[in-house]
């Protein structure tokens, strides 16, 4: 496997691996060029926060404070707003030649969110060949709202194939759904549709 990263936005550019017959190809959507990764689609590959997702109107309730946001979309703010992480230039030391290893920190009132919040973030290859995120974010002055995600867009045929995904089958083993925005519950198709794969045979050939 051979991932390539660049500290704009901690984005993934390219996971290559083999397929089943050796092949290798490249299974994470990225831009070639860094000039595409500036003016291109911020959330593809990037390492989103400070707060991943949507915050209606843009503003919140903390500790009987309301506090409002710079809207990105809209009236709402998605993904830390303007300066989130996504368009931020991360430190970044890579520590040996599997270990990739990148730090931003976030300053009080950045897009209206409050406090100093410290991101320690870690992309691992491990001895397995699989890809390890850990990241750990510290709250350094006050509270204030936390929510991190990779925003890696797959294609596991291969992006080299020129296949779009509608044949790939996503199955996740979860028992509990999230409430969101305001305490109103969105679940998408039918309960549990995604906990169990769909019958009948998957189509694709798939990478890796």
């Amino acid at each position: 496997m051979v991932v390539a990263i660049t500290n704009l936005g901690a984005k993934v550019l390219q996971i290559v691996v083999p397929d089943r017959s050796g092949a290798l190809d490249d299974v994470a959507l990225g831009y070639d060029q860094l000039a595409d990764v500036i003016t291109g689609s911020p959330s593809m590959g990037a390492f989103v926060g400070r707060y991943a997702g949507r915050i209606g109107g843009a503003r919140f309730t903390l500790d009987g404070h309301e506090h409002h946001l710079t809207p990105n979309a809209g009236a709402h703010c998605i993904h830390g707003g303007p300066r989130g992480s996504r368009h931020r230039v991360f430190d970044a030391t890579q520590t040996d030649a599997q270990t990739l290893q990148l730090h931003h920190r976030f300053l009080t009132a950045e897009d209206g969110f409050p406090g100093t919040l410290d991101l320690q973030l870690t992309y691992r290859l491990d001895d397995d060949n699989a890809l390890v995120l850990e990241h750990t974010a510290t709250a350094l002055d006050a509270p204030g709202p936390a929510s991190f995600t990779s925003h890696i867009y797959f294609n596991l045929d291969g992006v080299g194939q020129g296949q779009r995904i509608d044949g790939h089958v996503l199955q996740v083993p979860g028992s509990r759904e999230v409430l969101a925005h305001r305490g109103r519950r969105h679940r998408h198709g039918a309960p549990g549709l995604a906990r169990r794969p769909p019958a009948g045979p998957a189509h694709g050939s798939g990478a890796g």
